[in-house]
């Protein structure tokens, strides 16, 4: 039978687990309860929200921060379809924020993810609208109706291009540069033949030049240069540690001395230039005496024998 003391057992055991239970559902529900969120909304429009379903995730860059509320059809306009998404308060939603539509996994279901944002951007206030974002799916076939336009302007100028003007126009081009081809085929064949000449003169100049670069690296790893240089590294610490004063003045004395040749040369050369100019002035009388002396002869040839005559 069971005891008195086991009923009691049993009944604080079954009231201490519903109580633990009971606990723990408050726990997790009450906190849901308690939290508190921020209302947005998003616009889509000609848009499929296929596989978005109230209580689907709202991720902000891959964290969750709330869920979907409604889904629902704008009835201003029908091609617009406007989901209420609830957001934990407190998160910041900056007003460059798009709201992309993703698919979760390979089930067909979607989520939305907030992607974008910038520190400048200004915050949205509960209740604003969060501009769409382009799915992926929307992205690709926005990249394939481009590519498909350029395409069609590809086709339809290279329709243009092949038409029956154009391509008249691309025969007589080509029969002209036929002709003048044909025309200068030994024009063309002297440029070639001279072109050839000029590679020829630039490859033996190349090697020429290759040549006297070899002979400059021989020069200056021949060790000539290296003993110039420690010459005139000797010749400069040789002339630092002479005793310039001295030098100078040995200088001052060979210049003074100079001086002195000098002056007694242009003294020399000013006496020598007065006896020669006293010379100069004797061989003129002379040369006077003699022109009259000439003159008397040829007007009286017996001056000669007078003169004789009378000594």
């Amino acid at each position: 039978m069971v005891t008195k003391s086991q009923k009691i057992r049993l009944g604080v055991f079954v009231t201490l687990t519903t109580l633990v239970f009971i606990s723990v559902i408050f726990a997790v529900i009450g906190s849901k309860l308690v939290q508190k969120f921020d209302t947005y909304f998003v616009h889509y429009s000609d848009v499929s929200v296929n596989g978005l379903t109230i209580g689907s995730q709202v991720k902000y860059h891959g964290i969750g921060i709330g869920r979907i509320e409604d889904i629902g059809v704008d009835a201003e306009d029908v091609s617009k379809i406007i989901i209420k998404v609830s957001i934990k308060r407190g998160t910041p939603v900056k007003s460059d924020v798009k709201a992309t539509l993703i698919p979760v996994g390979i089930t067909g279901l979607k989520q939305i993810e907030l992607t974008g944002g910038t520190n400048s951007a200004s915050l949205l206030k509960p209740g604003d609208n969060i501009s769409p974002g382009l799915s992926m799916f929307d992205s690709l076939t926005g990249k394939a109706e481009s590519i498909a336009l350029k395409v069609d302007v590809a086709l339809e100028n290279l329709i243009e291009l092949t038409g029956a003007e154009n391509r008249e126009k691309l025969n007589n081009i080509l029969t002209n540069v036929d002709l003048i081809i044909n025309e200068n085929r030994s024009r063309i064949n002297n440029i070639a033949v001279t072109a050839d000449s000029v590679l020829l003169n630039l490859k033996i100049v190349a090697e020429e030049t290759g040549e006297t670069i070899d002979r400059i690296n021989a020069v200056i790893n021949s060790g000539n240069v290296e003993k110039i240089i420690n010459n005139s590294a000797i010749v400069s610490e040789q002339l630092a540690q002479a005793d310039l004063d001295l030098l100078l003045k040995d200088i001052q004395k060979v210049v003074k001395r100079t001086n002195d040749v000098v002056s007694h040369i242009d003294m020399t050369v000013l006496k020598s230039r007065q006896n020669v100019l006293s010379t100069i002035e004797s061989l003129e009388e002379t040369a006077e005496y003699l022109n009259e002396f000439a003159q008397m002869l040829n007007e009286d040839p017996t001056i000669l024998w007078k003169s004789k005559s009378q000594e």
